[in-house]
């Protein structure tokens, strides 16, 4: 069977566009938090007061995408097609095989952990700028991924934790 949403899709250029922009956006207003979070945590130094200037920015970068949300008719509003099942599969098996990396080398899968909250971030924030923009998106499969990577990273950080407590007494 054709993937009807994905054909749909690619004859609204403006709209792809739009999403891309959205996604965009989303990285970086998750580094800008990541970053302000790590520099006025860890470091201290005055590099986080320039990370919340550059806030200012990303905030105001809204008001364009808004404009050209609003040029977009809704009979054009239009899902973009799921996430692909095999995806979300691997992703999983990523996640757990991960979590027990760590009994043969014990940094192994919490090294994967700063990028589950980096992609989970990104996501919620699309979640967010979509549902202000009025933008249709495969909620299901999002879903999906976000709690993919919710339990992997606490799987991430349970398995260790509990070899670290059988194991290595």
């Amino acid at each position: 069977m054709p993937d009807r949403a994905g054909e749909d899709l690619r004859r609204r250029p403006d709209l792809v566009r739009l999403h891309v922009l959205v996604w965009i956006h989303s990285a970086v207003g998750v580094a800008l938090a990541g970053g302000l979070l790590f520099f006025a945590s860890v470091h201290k130094e005055p590099l986080a007061i320039g990370i919340l200037g550059c806030a200012m920015p990303w905030m105001l970068a809204f008001l364009p995408l808004r404009r050209r949300a609003r040029t977009i008719p809704p009979e054009d509003r239009i899902a973009a097609p799921a996430l692909s099942r095999k995806l979300l599969v691997g992703l999983a098996i990523g996640q757990a095989l991960a979590g027990l990396s760590t009994l043969a080398a014990p940094p192994g899968g919490i090294l994967i952990i700063p990028a589950d909250v980096v992609l989970v971030g990104v996501v919620l924030l699309r979640w967010v700028i979509c549902d202000g923009l009025d933008l249709p998106f495969h909620r299901r499969s999002w879903e999906i991924l976000v709690v993919v990577l919710v339990f992997g990273g606490i799987w991430n950080v349970l398995v260790p934790f509990l070899a670290a407590v059988f194991l290595w007494r």
